[in-house]
């Protein structure tokens, strides 16, 4: 739900601003609003103005910050996240201290940073070229031609031509191949005569090949030296960046830390140099404007009467029509409802005069999941599903994912339950579940129960939009919106009369209702009313796509007990039935998903939502 804000004025002496705003930096509960208020100005008081960025003092001060803020900033860039304690001093201190040594510890730092690249390269080279040897050896032809010998070459793709072009060049006693080996690589073998070698082979470095893939004769004797070579090598640099990691995680252990610190408390102190173009100041007093949530305004109070004495007040202000565009929107739900807020986040912010989607998608997109899916046994495979993601998941982002699917995997329980579906028929064969409602068989009742479940989705979603244009004034938008809905559900009475014989008395009542119903639309919505309506319509159509998908899964499982039973041998039966299970549930996740959010971004949400608001976005510390 979007939560309530408040407006809030924070007031004292002018010779208190610096303190205040730090202390209000410090709650981290206040989001600034520079925009100029109405400040009541005392007769003969002189007005009051926006503190300006400048002054020599506080400019130098913020250059000093962000010079030194860029320098720890390349340094943490290439610290290891070594274990490191924050050390017990004042940043002050921190700051002083880091200010002397940085630019020394920048020149080591970027020496150890070369030296470790240039390093890895080295191995990463040598380690594909004892790959290249070894998958080689399997290869070799002990039995040469005699005057010639062979080679290998590794060669970029983008350099064949050159090569060929060249080797051509050179005469025709030089024959050029390539050569597939195990891993999908291909290399270039070259035969030529023993005596031309040394010159042809300089002749062709030229053409791309690389000076670190040296070529390498195609004998045995050749490859294991060429291998033994190429370990002790590798174990050397190996060596080498083992002793300079530990070098660089020696160091990272003990200044880490205090980098660190200067670097959240540098970041603080630019957020409030920042901040200080957002007060307005008089000869003897300031003003500082913002929002926070209204809960938090007693927490606010609290803190400026501990620091000042009362000196300091904060003071809730009206909030004006047109404040309404520029209040700042905090979504806070209660925990059923909170993991969905990760569908919401996808969206842009909602006004504050708006609705927040997440109480109404964690309503009903579980519930488009369950009657899509509809089968406990998929139903159960998730929720194991999701336990695993919520225990096993670091991130809250992954953890929401899994309390989503958890939900998600009991709707489908149920909705298995009422149509009796187990991975398919298995369930009515082998355990003779009931049913209130058979989807293989159903389709037509199927279909009607979705646009039902579309009626009243689409119903709500107007009825909001409703509330939301009487809330922001606009009558007319409001009847109108009243009106669709009056219409959508009659048409969906006369579709009802039509189909069931005891209603067919009400047919006629129910045209002459709509007869009178569409003047006032057009009154309302202007001469496109009558096309609005249509689309409402249609997208009420839309979630046709409930029993379109359902069955698609029902038929799917269906096919893959059918296949199961057509093998013959138990276990292989048994084998394809899992397998085709399996990509059931993979796509009855994906498919109702995706249709499920479609339903409510697309037909739902334009119904009532207003986007284009601001994220609230507290002073704190960086």
């Amino acid at each position: 739900m979007i939560v309530r804000m408040s407006k809030v004025a924070v007031v004292g002496p002018r010779r208190l601003a610096g303190e205040a705003l730090a202390a209000v930096q410090q709650l981290g509960v206040l989001h600034l609003d520079p925009e100029h208020p109405a400040i009541p100005i005392v007769p003969g008081a002189a007005a009051p103005f926006q503190v300006p960025l400048g002054g020599e003092e506080l400019l130098s001060r913020r250059s000093s910050y962000e010079g030194l803020l860029t320098r720890i900033n390349d340094m943490l860039e290439c610290l290891p996240e070594v274990a490191s304690r924050i050390p017990q001093l004042s940043p002050e201190v921190a700051i002083e201290s880091l200010g002397a040594v940085t630019d020394r510890h920048l020149v080591h730092w970027k020496e150890w940073c070369a030296g470790s690249e240039k390093l890895r390269e080295e191995i990463a080279q040598l380690t594909r070229r004892q790959e290249l040897v070894n998958r080689l050896n399997g290869l070799v032809e002990r039995n040469v031609p005699a005057g010639q010998r062979r080679f290998v070459l590794e060669v970029a793709a983008e350099q064949w031509s050159g090569l060929e072009e060249g080797v051509a060049a050179l005469g025709p006693e030089i024959h050029l191949a390539r050569k597939g080996i195990k891993g999908g690589a291909e290399v270039a073998v070259l035969t030529l005569p023993e005596g031309a070698q040394p010159t042809l082979i300089e002749g062709l470095l030229p053409l791309g090949m690389a000076q670190a893939s040296r070529p390498l004769p195609l004998e045995t004797q050749a490859l294991r030296l060429a291998w033994e070579e190429g370990s002790r090598l590798l174990g050397d640099l190996t060596g080498r960046l083992a002793l300079l990691e530990e070098r660089r995680a020696t160091f990272a252990r003990r200044w880490r830390g205090v980098y660190l610190l200067a670097h959240d408390w540098l970041h603080a102190q630019l957020a409030l140099l920042a901040a200080r173009a957002d007060l307005y100041e008089s000869p003897l007093c300031f003003w500082l404007f913002g929002w926070l949530p209204s809960p938090e305004l007693p927490r606010l109070r609290e803190a400026l009467n501990r620091h000042f004495a009362g000196q300091v007040v904060a003071v809730e202000q009206e909030i004006r029509e047109h404040d309404l565009a520029r209040v700042p929107i905090v979504l806070r739900n209660p925990g059923y409802f909170q993991p969905f807020e990760l569908f919401v986040r996808l969206l842009p912010i909602p006004t504050y005069t708006s609705f927040d989607l997440t109480p109404f998608i964690a309503i009903f997109f579980p519930l488009f999941f369950g009657m899509m899916l509809g089968d406990m046994g998929y139903g159960l495979v998730l929720l194991g599903v999701s336990l695993i993601t919520i225990a096993a998941g670091k991130r809250p982002l992954v953890r929401d994912a899994g309390k989503i699917l958890g939900v998600c995997a009991l709707y489908t329980v149920i909705f298995g339950l009422l149509f009796g579906e187990l991975f398919g028929a298995v369930g009515r064969r082998f355990f003779h579940l009931p049913h209130l409602i058979d989807r293989h068989g159903s389709i037509l009742p199927m279909f009607s129960f979705a646009l039902t479940v579309g009626v009243i989705h689409i119903a709500l979603g107007l009825a909001l939009g409703m509330v939301a244009a009487f809330r922001q004034g606009e009558k007319r938008v409001g009847l109108f919106k009243l009106a669709t809905i009056g219409f959508v559900c009659l048409v969906a009475l006369t579709l009802l009369a039509f189909r069931v014989e005891s209603l067919a008395m009400l047919t006629t009542p129910l045209l002459m209702v709509l007869g009178v119903l569409l003047p006032l639309l057009v009154f309302a919505g202007g001469f496109m009313a009558p096309l609005e309506v249509l689309q409402t319509i249609g997208n009420i159509v839309s979630y046709a796509r409930i029993m379109a998908i359902g069955l698609t899964s029902v038929l799917l499982a269906y096919v893959a007990n059918h296949l199961a039973g057509a093998v013959g041998s138990v276990w292989v039966g048994v084998l394809v039935a899992s397998l085709l299970h399996a990509m059931n549930i993979v796509l009855g996740v994906f498919a109702p998903t995706i249709h499920s959010l479609r339903l409510h971004y697309v037909e739902f949400l334009g119904k009532f939502m207003t986007m284009g608001g601001r994220k609230f976005a507290p002073l704190g510390k960086g």
